[in-house]
């Protein structure tokens, strides 16, 4: 895939970018609606939860009232007494008074609460006191078949019934009952049975007043476990409203209590919704607020709409913007392209030049084409060059032919003077000679790469010299394990150190000098050490010769006018062979020793021919 985009052209590839650019956006614009979306639901879930809190409070309210019903024999011992006195202990005048007063103090209970319609007590032998004069046998019995089959062993039971039409003195009404036990505090068994009647009507406009005021397009219900008490959609308000299931609804609502999940994703009636539930222990209603998730898009959809139309304005003028400027940026790339694609077709041949007359361009690409013009002008040079330098290097090799009969002269000629002293015998001679005539065919040979104890024969031939020649001046000590002469090394490394430490280290020195000659290895390094115990050398200069081995050019050092076959020249053939991992590193203390350590690969193998 890679390859194949390298190989587009620079128009499809910009045209390439810019659909990716549209894809980008794309995905930006749906995470920026899915965020709008979530933190609209987020708002929304939050106005709901208030919302129930509000009337969870109203209800709570209501249900207070009623308690005080519940509990008014406490406060009152006239209506205790009534209470708890069995029926055949009343005089027929005293039935008629306490029931004046039972309806009395009931009728004044509900008067304050505007909520609560009618309140009907029925003693335990019988006797029935009500705060409103009607009918009672129809009523009573309707309430008693519901409490019937239930079981009032908790004395702060309640039981709500549903909802249901009713009249109460010829006025038609929307009632919820709520039926509970009356206790005296020391008897187990009741006095009695509370009936409790709420206009629920009222509670309806109360409660459709509250979602009316509200700025959210949410609705409210109450559902008990088998029926939909209220839904505010059915106002009339809501053109389409759902159709809530209690039986399917109220299972979902109560789990989300009792896990204390406020809010939760529902399908209502082959609707998303957004669902907000809290539950009312005494009643064992749950009080739902919802909102279709179609709304809740519709309603930052517009929003949505003209952010979308700017954008596509925008990508658009981008688009003739990006075509435009890819055609003033491809024409002279194509013409680059062009000229430097018939490089690849030439053999040393010169490069064309691009006619800048005919092409102006004063931008960055007018400069990359004259880069290009000054480069090929440079490449043509370098041609010439080349062909000028490649004939002088056969010249070179040439002379060089001719030099090598040189050290063969010289090999045979130090042969016969030590072939003339053997038969003269004549002291010494022959082993000068016959060092020397190693030395030059150790030289000569082709190969450049050697073994340590080739290398190390070849500085031995070198000492014996010294030792005829400076007599009992030196002692030498050799110490190469023997599994490291056959490590391969570059050729003549040795003999120049040595030659550096025999006539620098030991020239103010009378006494016997001493010279040692070491190697080891550590990891894949092979070190040779060449220790003399001379005059030293400053810690300053030390540190500057360390300094220039570390940063020596070998061009520098092995230039074709570079004599010196020195440490500058044996650190430089290091460096240039092994790289940064080979080269010199000087220790000494002045007055005590010299310690130059040659760090080289420690390589295993024959010996090859390359030139170093």
């Amino acid at each position: 895939m890679r390859e194949k985009i390298k190989k587009l052209p620079y128009k499809k590839k910009i045209f390439y970018s810019y659909l990716l650019l549209v894809a980008f956006f794309a995905a930006g614009t749906v995470a920026y609606v899915a965020q709008q979306v979530s933190e609209r639901a987020q708002r929304s879930a939050e106005y709901m939860n208030q919302s129930n809190s509000q009337l969870q409070l109203a209800l709570e309210m209501i249900e207070e009232n009623a308690d005080r019903l519940k509990y008014l024999h406490f406060s009152d011992d006239e209506m205790y007494s009534i209470l708890v006195r069995r029926k055949e202990n009343f005089t027929d005048q005293e039935l008629a008074e306490a029931d004046a007063y039972m309806q009395k103090c009931l009728a004044q209970e509900t008067d304050l609460d505007n909520y609560i319609l009618r309140a009907t007590i029925k003693t335990a032998d019988g006797r029935i006191y009500q705060s409103l004069v009607g009918e009672q046998d129809n009523y009573l019995q309707r309430m008693e078949s519901i409490a019937f089959g239930e079981e009032w062993k908790e004395k702060n039971r309640e039981l709500y019934t549903g909802v249901y039409s009713a009249e109460i003195n010829m006025i038609p009404y929307s009632l919820v009952t709520i039926i509970t036990p009356i206790y005296d505090i020391a008897d187990d068994e009741p006095l009695g049975m509370l009936y409790i009647d709420w206009d629920f009507g009222r509670m309806k406009e109360r409660l459709d007043s509250i979602q009316k005021s509200g700025n959210s397009v949410s609705q409210f219900a109450i559902l008990s476990e088998t029926e939909v008490m209220y839904h505010s959609a059915d106002n009339g308000e809501e053109n389409y409203p759902l159709k809530l299931d209690a039986s399917e609804l109220y299972p979902q609502l109560a789990q989300m209590t009792e896990t204390g999940q406020k809010e939760r994703n529902l399908e209502i009636a082959e609707r998303g919704c957004m669902v907000c539930a809290a539950y009312d222990g005494k009643t064992g209603w749950i009080l739902m607020q919802y909102e279709e998730t179609a709304a809740l898009i519709s309603e930052i959809l517009p929003d949505m709409v003209k952010l979308a139309g700017l954008s596509i304005l925008a990508l658009t003028a981008m688009f003739a913007i990006s075509i435009c400027f890819a055609g003033n940026v491809s024409r002279p790339v194509q013409l680059l392209s062009s000229v430097m694609g018939q490089m690849g077709n030439k053999n040393d041949q010169e490069v064309a030049l691009i006619d800048e007359r005919e092409n102006i361009w004063e931008d960055e690409m007018g400069m990359l084409i004259s880069s290009y013009n000054a480069m090929a002008k440079r490449i043509n040079e370098n041609i010439i060059q080349s062909y000028v330098a490649e004939l002088n290097q056969k010249r070179t090799e040439l002379k060089m032919l001719q030099f090598q009969i040189n050290p063969h002269f010289l090999y045979n000629a130090l042969n016969t003077i030590s072939s003339i002293a053997i038969l003269e015998n004549v002291e010494y001679i022959p082993e000068i000679a016959n060092s020397l005539s190693d030395m030059f065919r150790y030289n000569i040979k082709g190969r450049n790469i050697v073994t340590v104890g080739e290398e190390l024969e070849q500085l031995k031939n070198y000492l014996k010299i010294q030792s005829i020649r400076f007599p009992d001046r030196f002692q030498i000590e050799i110490d190469i394990p023997q599994e490291l002469l056959g490590c391969a090394i570059i050729k003549f490394v040795l003999q120049p150190v040595v030659e550096n430490s025999i006539h620098h280290g030991f020239v103010k020195k009378r006494r016997k000098d001493r010279l040692k000659i070491l190697a080891h290895r550590e990891d894949e390094a092979l070190l040779l050490t060449v220790e003399d115990d001379g005059v030293g050398i400053e810690p300053e200069q030390v540190k500057r010769m360390n300094k220039r081995f570390e940063q020596e050019n070998t061009a520098d050092t092995l230039g074709e006018d570079a004599k010196s076959i020195g440490l500058s020249n044996v650190n430089a053939r290091l460096r240039n062979y092994y790289g940064a991992a080979g080269g010199i590193r000087v220790e000494s203390r002045l007055g005590e020793y010299t310690r130059i350590i040659l760090k080289l690969c420690a390589e295993q193998g024959e010996t090859s021919e390359l030139i170093v």
